[in-house]
């Protein structure tokens, strides 16, 4: 059991390494609420953001469509955003690095400017398709100005839950 967990860690980091744009902190750094998560009660993400450092992805709950196919719904935060630098979208990016169903901006999700701009939103996505054999992916969130992410979620496919996170698997 202790073998698996750390070949799990260990894969986890080396995906991380290989990704570009990846936060200074890593996955595990990320430490759950203590009971602040919402109606779901899930763990989320947690931990200060400043305002200059971009967006978060504070919670991803994925549910399982089909096999391969999944819906995410992605919780997103942006201390920062205004007029000129908002919150833009979200993207799942699968181990090589790709985007999986990307939208016409090459994200997964876009998220139209608001004004007032949104420091905090939740979207929803169905028919995202993984391929076959994919365990970990990130989900990392965008803005408009090009601010980096301040934080990114890593998800083991394996996992019904982590920090920051929750799975249905119905197949």
């Amino acid at each position: 059991m202790h073998i698996r967990f750390l070949l799990t860690c260990l894969i986890a980091s080396c995906f991380l390494a290989g990704c570009r744009g990846a936060p200074a902190g890593s996955p595990a750094a990320l430490t759950p609420a203590a009971s602040s998560a919402g109606p779901t009660e899930l763990p989320m993400a947690t931990g200060p953001l400043p305002e200059s450092e971009g967006v978060e992805v504070s919670f991803v709950k994925l549910s399982q469509e089909g096999e391969y196919r999944w819906r995410a719904e992605v919780t997103l935060r942006f201390p920062g955003a205004d007029a000129e630098d908002q919150i833009s979208g979200w993207s799942v990016i699968l181990p090589d690095n790709s985007v999986a169903v990307p939208g016409p901006s090459g994200q997964t999700a876009d998220i139209a400017p608001r004004d007032p701009p949104l420091r905090s939103v939740t979207d929803a996505r169905s028919g995202i398709d993984l391929p076959t054999g994919t365990r970990l992916i990130i989900v990392r969130g965008y803005t408009s100005g090009g601010a980096p992410a301040a934080r990114e979620l890593t998800i083991d496919l394996n996992l019904d839950r982590g920090p920051g996170f929750s799975i249905e698997h119905t197949y």
